[in-house]
């Protein structure tokens, strides 16, 4: 190792720059790092607001969804119903057709 007291001037002023650098470079280094600790605290906030938002909308279309399921149901009852009223109606009206002894034979048949 060389003693500081054999350096020359110029020397010394060679160190004295490259300390400068040295701490500029941290500094720089610093202000990067607080800079992407900052960028990732906001995208961070900004991804927890976002799975927030989606997972609302989810729940909606969820609710959507399962009403739209009731819907289609109640349109399915509904629809059996008129469909059973209309056989139910067509009957009675063939059947008004027919006289009693037609209606007899038709009826055993059946049974």
């Amino acid at each position: 190792m060389v003693d500081v007291s054999e350096l020359n001037a110029e020397q010394h002023q060679t160190i004295a720059q490259l300390r400068i650098e040295l701490a500029t470079a941290h500094n720089r280094v610093a202000k990067l790092e607080e800079g992407a600790v900052h960028n990732d605290t906001r995208n961070e906030g900004q991804l927890l607001r976002s799975e927030e938002r989606f997972g609302h909308q989810i729940q909606a279309l969820d609710v959507q969804i399962q009403q739209l399921k009731r819907d289609i149901q109640n349109i399915l009852s509904a629809g059996a119903v008129l469909v059973l009223l209309a056989i139910a109606l067509l009957r009675q009206r063939s059947i008004s057709t027919y006289s009693l002894e037609k209606l007899v034979p038709l009826f055993i048949t059946f049974r």
